[in-house]
């Protein structure tokens, strides 16, 4: 068997790793060792460690009514005289405490011809709420009010 300059295989038409000459094996960086021999490891690194699977429970926060503050942001008013008001809203919650990891928070507004009840998720602190919400009022003069009632754990 002929040998090229360009290949060190047993068979020139064979390109590294490959069966080198007097049964040699040549790696891919281009050294050689005896084929019954076990390669060693590519480096002297610490060997990785194997794989453990675990779980892992996120924490959990439970909030109540009193960690939450609802503001009432007036955005439109339409009076009717003695007929009284159509009021658009939006409501502005804060909070002293997370829910973690995520929760609903029930409420009610005051100051309308009737109550009027909603909820809104809590989530990382982020609360998603409506853009807007309407209620009638008894007069122009009518002041909302929002409490928190309760705080679900989703």
């Amino acid at each position: 068997m002929t040998r090229t300059a360009t290949s060190q295989c047993a068979n020139p038409a064979e390109k590294v790793p490959c069966v080198g000459p007097g049964d040699t094996w040549v790696s891919a960086d281009g050294s050689t060792r005896p084929r019954n021999q076990v390669a060693g490891p590519a480096s002297t690194s610490n060997p990785v460690p194997s794989a453990t699977t675990s779980t892992f429970a996120p924490p959990t926060v439970k909030a109540s009514p009193e960690d939450f503050t609802i503001a009432v942001k007036i955005l439109d008013k339409q009076c009717f005289g003695s007929a009284g008001c159509n009021v658009r809203y939006r409501i502005e919650p804060k909070s002293t405490s997370l829910c973690l990891p995520s929760c609903t928070v029930l409420y009610e507004i005051t100051g309308g011809e009737y109550v009027r009840n909603g909820s809104f998720r809590m989530e990382g602190g982020e609360a998603t709420i409506k853009d807007s919400e309407l209620i009638g009022t008894k007069n122009s003069k009518a002041a909302l009010t929002a409490k928190v009632t309760e705080v679900l754990p989703n």
